[in-house]
């Protein structure tokens, strides 16, 4: 759509169930999918690369599994990741759809990834007590390093400023944690809002001000926003 007065420019339709999220790079636009299900068989995953400029499909990829994760788009490459360890994280060639390294063992649902030419960074609970977040090498999938944290949930998505990683825990101590980028080292958590709080927490940075929300279910509390200024 035109910014300025929401006329429609182009538009593209799809045959699937739903989209479940997009990312956008280099003059395309990535959208992740599910297909129309075929009952009693399973839902497969797509990924679909549309011109930005006309919508035109460029090409696309189809999963075994549904991709479940929100898309991330740089260094040439599309990650998507997916909730089921059969598949786990896929690094996509932008290009052409071609996989350039998948690992079953990282797994994410509705999370995007944080990506910058260094380091991929995934969000996910590890199944225990512990909240885990890695680093991934962006081109080749290798661990670069991994944290658990006390809280037995993490969900939402990092987000990465001035070399520190920054992520949600939503149970328990409520906190965004901050870490290094190169390291993994823990430098500090901010502490959020007690109370209940039971959707996942996205940090935004705006500013030079770190920004986190606490959010609940219609009529269980009163939702909060508190901001924190960057190191």
């Amino acid at each position: 759509m035109d910014v300025a007065s929401g006329a429609i420019i182009w538009r593209t339709d799809l045959p699937v169930y739903l989209l479940s999220g997009i990312a956008i790079t280099g003059g395309r636009v990535f959208a992740v999918s599910r297909l129309t299900p075929n009952y009693p068989a399973a839902q497969q995953g797509r990924l679909y690369a549309l011109n930005a400029t006309t919508g035109a499909v460029l090409w696309s990829a189809t999963t075994a599994a549904t991709m479940d994760g929100n898309p991330a788009a740089a260094n040439g490459l599309v990650y998507v990741g997916t909730q089921y360890t059969s598949q786990g994280m896929i690094a996509f060639d932008s290009a052409t759809g071609a996989i350039r390294w998948q690992r079953q063992d990282v797994t994410q649902f509705r999370q995007t990834p944080a990506v910058t030419s260094s380091a991929l960074l995934v969000t996910n609970s590890s199944g225990g007590a512990t909240v885990l977040i890695r680093a991934l090498n962006p081109l080749t999938g290798a661990q670069l390093w991994s944290v658990n944290t006390a809280a037995p949930a993490a969900g939402g998505d990092p987000i990465v400023a001035n070399g520190v990683v920054y992520f949600g825990s939503r149970i328990g101590n409520r906190v965004i944690n901050a870490v290094r980028l190169d390291t993994g080292a823990t430098l500090t958590t901010l502490q959020l809002a007690t109370g209940s709080g039971n959707h996942d927490i996205s940090p935004e940075i705006v500013n030079g001000t770190v920004l986190g929300a606490l959010t609940n279910e219609p009529g269980s509390g009163t939702p909060t926003l508190q901001a924190f200024r960057l190191p």
